[in-house]
């Protein structure tokens, strides 16, 4: 089966196109889903390859060379925040099934999007890599006059 044909349905957009305008909607570039999916992969215990590996991947699922598999596919769908029903992933068989009707919880917003949408000039994000020179040890001596 090929990716077009494992991901479309009821003639439904394939996945690799669905993830693309997903993305883009959301103004996130591919590092960016990079990101969410390694924090996801953080909250499962779990490890990714290189940035530069996984990019290749997500280039290689919105151009409709392939589609992830059982481990890829559950992180996009949390990293999206997004069922697999909902991102075309129909080709999940056995115990990923469940997977199909799984609502994962949105990621949680970058500094850059708060101070944006709320016109907050003081960081409310709790991850290094929101806004590092405010959550890294270097930062904070920068912020409260350390050496």
């Amino acid at each position: 089966m090929t990716p077009e044909e494992a991901s479309t349905t009821d003639s439904a957009p394939p996945f690799g196109t669905l993830l693309r305008e997903t993305r883009k909607n959301r103004g996130w570039g591919q590092l960016r889903l990079v990101r969410e999916m390694r924090a996801a992969t953080a909250r499962r215990g779990t490890a990714l390859p290189t940035d530069a590996s996984v990019k290749r991947r997500i280039a290689s699922w919105e151009n409709l060379h392939s589609i992830p598999d059982e481990f890829y596919g559950p992180l996009v769908c949390e990293a999206l925040g997004m069922t697999a029903a909902e991102l075309g992933l129909n080709n999940l068989t056995g115990q990923d099934t469940q997977l199909l009707e799984t609502r994962y919880p949105p990621p949680r917003r970058m500094h850059s999007e708060q101070s944006i949408s709320s016109g907050a000039q003081t960081c409310t994000g709790t991850s290094r890599w929101c806004c590092p020179s405010r959550h890294s040890p270097r930062g904070a001596k920068r912020r409260f006059g350390g050496s």
